[in-house]
């Protein structure tokens, strides 16, 4: 349970940094993951619409960041 715990995390941390503008190697270098795997979340991610919004974890329309049940890591 722990590692689900630790990916949620980091794809929050994702959203985050991307909402606050950070470019995309810079993330995947603070996260620790490969660019390549960066691209991967920020694909997903985006078509679901969850790089939009504030940095601070809510969506432009004052709701929560919701991940998806199929996103799974």
């Amino acid at each position: 349970m722990s590692q689900k715990r630790t990916e949620m995390d980091r794809l929050q941390e994702l959203v985050r940094l991307h909402r606050m503008g950070s470019a995309c190697r810079e993330v995947a270098r603070l996260l620790a993951i490969s660019p390549n795997t960066e691209r991967q979340y920020r694909e997903i991610l985006a078509a679901e619409g969850l790089l939009d919004g504030i940095a601070d974890g809510r969506r432009d329309d004052g709701g929560e960041l919701f991940l998806p049940r199929w996103v799974r890591w």
